[in-house]
């Protein structure tokens, strides 16, 4: 016979499965938000690349006499700044990435037991 914990818990898990999405909602949720982190990336990348010219062509401008050393050292300044910024915005999608892992890895755990609660009412 099993004790009235083991009721609670598999009340507790069936009512879970009732109000839980279906699995494939689940994971389309996943996907979609896998999705905007992957654009947010590319983003990022585009941005840094356009920073990258920029620099080299504030250095070829320099070189060529058509910008003051004051001219360089603004520009250079806002491109730190502008550098800061995207390493920032880096780090929180790293955080994003690993909050969504998180959600998916429990997602799954949650799944992986209500199958379990299932298995053991059948």
């Amino acid at each position: 016979s099993r004790g009235l914990g083991d009721v609670y818990k598999r009340q507790v898990w069936v009512n879970r499965h009732n109000n839980m999405p279906e699995s494939d909602s689940l994971h389309k949720i996943i996907e979609d938000k896998h999705i905007e982190l992957i654009k947010k990336h590319n983003s990022i990348i585009t941005s840094h690349d356009a920073l990258v010219k920029k620099h080299a062509d504030i250095e070829v401008t320099h070189e060529k006499g058509e910008m003051s050393d004051e001219q360089v050292k603004k520009e250079h300044d806002a491109l730190v700044l502008e550098h800061k910024t995207m390493i920032s915005d880096y780090q929180t999608l790293e955080t994003e990435h690993d909050i969504m892992s998180k959600e998916h890895a429990k997602i799954i755990a949650d799944h992986e037991d209500m199958t379990n609660v299932e298995q053991e009412n059948n």
